[in-house]
């Protein structure tokens, strides 16, 4: 489940259908989705379900996530992706924010919660994890 900030959270499961719940009223914990040039269900929600691709990418991405890593996807606070598609995810036990591109490999998350672990081991905070690059993971310290 994700919740879709258009012009209004919008409940999705993770095929895209939208959930006949209000968001507010439920009482779960799932990411904010947030995609740049869509903040209108017009366009992006027909019939009662999510008809964008880079929409539905992410939520699948979350999903398999999810799936993965359970334990890091409850971590995930809020996913936003911009116009190149960067993806940029807030934590909730975390001060920084973790960049991907779209294409990053979902694998790679499992070397995120080894790093969290051991900047937190360490006692250092961060600004940013990037994981744009292949085979490294840059740390931004905060």
């Amino acid at each position: 489940i994700a919740l879709i900030a258009l012009d209004r959270l919008t409940p999705v499961d993770s095929t895209g259908i939208v959930l006949p719940v209000n968001p507010f009223h439920a009482r779960w914990d799932a990411p904010v989705l947030k995609v740049a040039g869509r903040t209108t269900t017009s366009g992006i929600v027909h019939g009662g379900r999510v008809r964008d691709e880079v929409v539905n990418g992410a939520v699948a991405w979350l999903t398999e996530v999810g799936r993965r890593y359970p334990e890091l996807a409850g971590e995930i606070s809020s996913l936003e992706i911009d116009r190149e598609g960067t993806l940029t995810l807030r934590l909730v036990h975390a001060p920084g924010e973790v960049l991907l591109a779209r294409e990053t490999p979902v694998d790679k998350m499992a070397l995120v919660d080894d790093v969290l672990r051991d900047l937190r081991k360490k006692g250092v905070t961060f600004t940013r994890l990037d994981l744009r690059f292949p085979d490294q993971i840059v740390v931004r310290r905060g």
